[in-house]
This record gives C-alpha cells, structure tokens and sequence, in this order.
C-alpha cells in the first residue's frame, strides 16, 4: 500500500493516520491503540454495525487489528464477526468458537452467531478428505458452538460466483452464500465506481434468481 498510495498524484487517498514524508514517499502504519480507537469512532459515526475480520494465525502480523480491536475499551461501539481463511477452519476452531462467545460477537436470525467461509474450494474440499469429511468439519464447528451457549452459527459461503457458492454451500452446510469482492470488467484498465455497482447489482440478481440466501455486498475498490 505504501507503494501504491506514495506518488504526489495518489497521496490524497492515503488514510488519516499516514504520513507524508515526500512528494514520492509516505509511511503507512494503523497499528496503534489510538488509531484503532479513532477508527471505532468514524465507523460508529458512520452507521457501520459491525466489522467482518479476516481470520489469520494468532502471530500473524494480519491479525494485529483484530487484536487492538478485541483489546479495545470502545469495541463495543463497533460489533464483529469472523472470516474464517481455509486454513484456520481446520487449525483454529476452538478460537473460532472463542470469538462466537464475546458479547460483542455479531448474532443473526434469532440469536445465530454470523460466520463466513472464505474461499472454500472443490480443491479445498478434495484436500479435507472429500465432502463428507468438509461437512463434518463445519458440522465440529456448528457443535462446539451450540455447546458454547453461543448458538448455532449462520454460515455464509463466500466464494467468486453464485454458482460456485451454491456448489460449497450444500457441500459444507452453509445457511447462505456471499463474496469477498468481485472483479471489475474494466480489466487491466480496471473499473470505475459505477461499473463496480453495477458487477454487485449482477451477483445479487443472480443470487435472487437461483433462489439463494445471501448477504449482498457493495464494493468500494
């Protein structure tokens, strides 16, 4: 990012907290009690109910947010819910469940603690031991939680395409499917704000015509 967003001509996109050492150079750094504190204030204040966190490994650098977050005195202005990356549904369920558990934890459909896939593959899937053994690491999940007092999670397949996350929804039990972001038309050219409504707008509609549950994104970049 700090690549990306260092030239004169892009520096008026850099968040609140960067710094601008030159006309080609600016440092890029949000990891601080403060700065996460200021970004719980501007969500708050701009009607954001909740954030959706990517799951990483604990040390991970990536998880640093989620960190200051949950370390927060003003977390809960801003509740959450949990990404789970391919990788730590198999390793970290129990942490999984942990964050299910926080008061501040995003509850859906009658008390439901909202959970999202990321990215699960037919490759995924065949890596697991085969579909049966992918729902019943889902289904771990499902138990544990229950077994929590957390309830049952309402699980999101957020994959590319409506197709495919209709595919691993039945694969892995989930209750609806959604995505990530999709890409633009615009190839290497990319693609304008418009253009990104209107590639939303699309999945949404396909979503409506198959009959599927789903949680609509709206894209941003």
């Amino acid at each position: 990012m700090e690549r990306s967003l260092s030239p004169r001509q892009y520096q008026h996109r850099l968040p609140f907290f960067a710094t601008v050492v030159s006309d080609q150079q600016a440092r890029i750094n949000g990891y601080t009690p403060a700065i996460m504190e200021q970004e719980i204030a501007f969500a708050k204040a701009g009607g954001l109910d909740y954030w959706a966190f990517l799951l990483y490994e604990t040390n991970s650098p990536m998880s640093q947010a989620l960190s200051l977050y949950l370390g927060s005195p003003r977390q809960n202005d801003v509740r959450f819910c949990a990404v789970a990356y391919t990788h730590t549904i198999q390793r970290e369920s129990a942490r999984i469940v942990g964050l299910m558990a926080k008061p501040n934890y995003v509850k859906v459909d009658g008390g439901r603690p909202l959970f999202f896939a990321f990215r699960v593959t037919q490759e995924w899937i065949r890596m697991w031991g085969g579909p049966e053994k992918a729902k019943a690491l889902f289904d771990g999940i499902r138990s544990a939680a229950v077994a929590a007092g957390c309830g049952n999670p309402y699980l999101v397949a957020m994959n590319d395409s409506v197709s495919e996350g209709n595919t691993i929804a039945k694969l892995i039990g989930a209750d609806a499917i959604s995505a990530y972001a999709m890409p633009g038309d615009g190839g290497k050219n990319g693609t304008s704000y418009v253009g990104l409504m209107q590639v939303a707008r699309r999945f949404w509609e396909k979503a409506a015509e198959a009959g599927t549950q789903v949680v609509p994104l709206a894209m941003a970049g």
